[in-house]
């Protein structure tokens, strides 16, 4: 389920020249928090914005991101974290 509302973030922040990744861990954390439930869809959904993009929204409220950055998102002990990636971008000659 991650899987499918992730992009459609993706897409909102594009709209702000933003781009988002998931590191391997932080997918694993909403796996392992969304899909105890048989219905899984709004479990899920519940995890992801309360663990993404609640938390996502106040960091970009004090502007650490500036447009063209990636958003990187990785888990860590203390829960998700959030960090700049720089996107070379490409001349044209």
């Amino acid at each position: 389920m991650a899987r499918i509302w992730v992009p459609e973030l993706t897409e909102q922040l594009l709209s702000q020249e933003l781009g988002l990744s998931l590191i391997g861990p932080a997918l694993d954390v909403f796996g392992a928090r969304g899909v105890r439930s048989r219905l899984c869809a709004r479990p899920m959904r519940r995890v992801l914005q309360k663990r993404l993009e609640n938390p996502l929204v106040e960091v970009l409220l004090v502007r650490t991101f500036q447009p063209g950055d990636n958003i990187v998102v990785d888990a860590s002990n203390e829960g998700l974290t959030f960090a700049p990636q720089k996107v070379p971008q490409t001349q044209t000659a």
